[in-house]
């Protein structure tokens, strides 16, 4: 990992977003304070699974993770099982589903609503009415009125929840009783908010500890302006596959590189 770090020149970022398994991010992050990718000058922003479970009162992190990092959870998180967080996704989906071939009822005759396809297909189909049906889910508004154990659903033009609520934490120090730690502070959040007719995300936070164990965010700008994205194969969330026949990436897909690594087969 070290090396990874190394060879990708990292120095000429200043941001970092990272996606990993909380083990995973433990390793990384020593890897980064050794190569001084942790200082006041670079920031981190790292995702819920990267965090890890935050269960306890005191709210410790692990001495790996740096000061001043910012980091998401959802709401409704912190202390609950992977299980009961899956269950309220999965009834959310099944309401959306539900609804959505409710409103398609009265000309359902119109459409296929089986789209008679099979994960052992060597060759790629397309289910045109699947549209219809994915038109239909975005339009679902007020999910929440169904049953108390839904949240709020509304989605934008391609398809994301814009009622998402999430908790911002941060990397602060804490000392008690004579003894110093490294603790998750919660330091604001991004939830929906409402401007006359308009819902729209809005980020509140406050009291936060910059990387270095600064008061204020990083100063500068990178040398380099580019956006780089490094990923695992992970179904459902991330997929990749050939070109098309022209040579052009699908509907909802980007052109990626494909680096083969044998240790991952």
């Amino acid at each position: 990992m070290r090396s990874d770090l190394v060879d990708h020149n990292v120095k000429e970022n200043r941001v970092f977003l990272l996606h990993s398994s909380s083990a995973e991010a433990k390793n990384l992050f020593d890897c980064a304070t050794e190569l001084g990718l942790t200082s006041k000058e670079y920031m981190w922003i790292i995702s819920s699974s990267s965090i890890g479970n935050i269960v306890s009162k005191a709210r410790r992190a692990a001495p790996s993770y740096p000061l001043g990092l910012l980091g998401f959870k959802h709401y409704g998180v912190d202390g609950q099982t992977l299980e009961s967080v899956l269950d309220i996704a999965l009834k959310t989906s099944i309401y959306v589903w539900g609804l959505a071939l409710k409103n398609m009822a009265p000309y359902i005759k119109n459409f296929t609503i089986t789209p008679k396809m099979s994960c052992n297909q060597s060759h790629l189909n397309f289910w045109n009415d699947g549209l219809a049906l994915f038109r239909h889910m975005k339009n679902i508004r007020d999910v929440s009125l169904i049953s108390t154990d839904i949240p709020p659903v509304r989605f934008n033009p391609i398809g994301l929840n814009q009622f998402i609520k999430l908790v911002i934490y941060n990397t602060q120090s804490k000392t008690t009783n004579l003894r110093t730690d490294k603790v998750w502070r919660q330091v604001g959040n991004w939830v929906p908010k409402q401007s006359g007719s308009r819902t729209e995300m809005d980020i509140e936070m406050n009291d936060i500890t910059w990387p270095g164990d600064s008061k204020s965010p990083p100063k500068g700008k990178p040398d380099r302006r580019h956006f780089r994205i490094v990923t695992l194969k992970e179904e459902p969330y991330v997929k990749y596959r050939t070109l098309n026949s022209e040579k052009k990436c699908g509907h909802h897909e980007v052109p990626c590189r494909l680096v083969y690594n044998p240790i991952l087969q």
